[in-house]
C-alpha cells in the first residue's frame, strides 16, 4: 500500500500552501519482479486537500502472482510540485491488524545534477562506502538482508563482506561481488547464505558475528548519495514482516579524522523482545579505535537516567536485549523509554528493533 498526506512546503509562504489543494494528483507505478519483467499501473487523485491523507492499495489479489510469492519493487512517477516527493509505503495482512511501514527511496538513476558523483580523495585509505550488519546466529530463525535498489546512478562496482565477532576478532573475508549499476537489477545480501559457504572454528553457532559491507567503484568516483535498505526478519513464524531501514552508507569525507566524538541517541520500543545494537566500525582500512561509551537509560517515570559505562572494540559490536538485562527492565517499567550514547569515537552507530516473536519486527537507525 501507499499513503499519501499533502503537507507542502514552499518556503515563507507557507500559509497561502497549506490552504491549498492538489488537483489531479497522477502516479505512474511499474512494478518489477526478480525476472526483471514489469508492468505499468496508474492512479488518480481527482483532489487531495491541505493536510489530507489518501490510502491506496497498489495490488489487487491476480496482481500479486507476477511476483510469484517473490519479493519485488516498485518505482513512482509522479506530477507533484513544490512539495517533497516522499511517500509512505508498506505491507500488512488482509485485515490491516498487522502493519509494516517505511519510506520510499528516491531515483536518482537520471540525475543531471552537477558534481553528482566525487571523489574517493585517498583510495589507500578509505574504502569507497562501508557499512556494518550484525548477523543473528543465536536465533537460527532471525535473518538480516542487505538490498541494493536500482535507483542509483551509473557506475561500476564490487563489495566484499568481511565477519568479526562481537570483540572485534577477524573470522573471514567473502570473495569479491561485482554490480553494474546500467543494470536494473535488485540485489539481495543474505549474509547467513554466504557464512553457509564458509567452515571455520571461530564461528559458534550460539553467538551473533557482523559483517563489514565494503564498496569498491573501478574509478573511485561515488555518487554523494547512496542508500540502501536492512530488513532483519524472522521465519517460521506466524507472519514475515522484516524491518525495512532506509539508510546511507559511510562514504570518505577529509573532516572525519578530525572528528573526535559523537553523540547518538535511540527508542527503547515496547515489544516482547526490544533491543539495540552498538557498532563501532569506520570506513578506514586499517582502524584500530576503541570506543569508551556512556550509556544512558531514560525511562518515562523517572527525571534522572540510568546509567552504564562500555568499551567495544574496534570492529566489534555490542547487542542489547532488554529482557536479559532485569535492572533495567524494571527501571523502564514496562514503558517506551530512550537511550543517548555519548563516545569519543565519530565511528559508532545504533540501530533499534522491537521483536514480538510473531515474525513481527520493526526497526530504525539510531539518531
Amino acid at each position: 500500500f501507499l499513503i499519501l498526506y499533502f503537507f507542502r512546503n514552499s518556503g515563507l509562504k507557507v500559509q497561502s500552501t497549506l490552504d491549498s489543494n492538489l488537483k489531479k494528483l497522477i502516479l505512474t507505478c511499474t512494478f518489477f519482479n526478480l525476472e526483471g519483467k514489469s508492468f505499468h499501473k496508474n492512479f488518480e487523485i481527482k483532489e487531495l486537500k491541505a493536510r489530507q491523507a489518501s490510502f491506496i492499495e497498489l495490488l489487487s489479489e491476480q496482481e500479486k502472482d507476477f511476483f510469484g510469492q517473490k519479493k519485488g519493487i516498485v518505482n513512482i512517477s509522479h506530477n507533484l510540485i513544490n512539495s517533497y516527493p516522499r511517500f509512505i509505503v508498506g505491507n500488512s495482512n488482509k485485515e490491516k491488524s498487522i502493519i509494516s511501514m517505511t519510506h520510499t527511496f528516491f531515483d536518482s538513476r537520471n540525475s543531471t545534477q552537477k558534481n553528482s558523483l566525487t571523489p574517493n580523495p585517498k583510495p589507500e585509505q578509505y574504502y569507497d562506502f562501508s557499512t556494518a550488519v550484525t548477523c543473528f546466529l543465536s536465533q537460527n530463525s532471525f535473518y538480516s538482508e542487505l538490498v541494493i535498489y536500482p535507483l542509483h546512478q551509473q557506475f561500476n562496482y564490487k563489495y566484499q563482506c568481511i565477519f568479526f565477532t562481537e570483540e572485534g576478532e577477524h573470522i573471514f573475508e567473502s570473495k569479491l561481488f561485482t554490480i553494474n549499476s546500467a543494470n536494473f537489477e535488485l540485489t539481495y545480501i543474505n549474509f547467513k547464505e554466504i557464512i553457509s559457504n564458509f567452515n571455520t572454528d571461530k564461528i559458534l553457532k550460539s553467538n551473533d558475528i557482523i559483517a563489514q559491507v565494503n564498496f569498491i567503484a573501478d574509478s573511485h568516483q561515488i555518487p554523494k548519495r547512496f542508500k540502501l535498505g536492512l530488513n532483519i526478519g524472522e521465519i517460521n513464524k506466524v507472519y514475515d514482516l522484516p524491518s525495512n531501514i532506509c539508510f546511507g552508507l559511510h562514504y570518505p569525507k577529509p573532516s572525519y579524522p578530525d572528528k573526535k566524538e559523537t553523540l547518538r541517541w535511540l527508542p527503547l520500543l515496547q515489544s516482547k523482545n526490544p533491543f539495540f545494537i552498538i557498532t563501532n566500525f569506520s570506513i578506514f582500512k586499517n582502524y584500530d579505535k576503541p570506543a569508551d561509551i556512556t550509556l544512558s537509560f531514560w525511562a518515562a517515570d523517572e527525571e534522572l537516567p540510568m546509567v552504564k559505562e562500555l568499551t567495544i572494540k574496534p570492529n566489534g559490536f555490542l547487542r542489547f536485549n532488554l529482557k536479559d538485562n532485569a535492572e533495567i527492565k524494571k527501571f523502564m517499567n514496562n514503558k517506551t523509554g530512550w537511550v543517548t550514547l555519548s563516545t569519543n569515537n565519530f565511528m559508532v552507530n545504533t540501530w533499534y528493533f522491537a521483536d514480538n516473536e510473531t515474525g513481527i519486527i520493526g526497526g530504525d537507525h539510531g539518531f
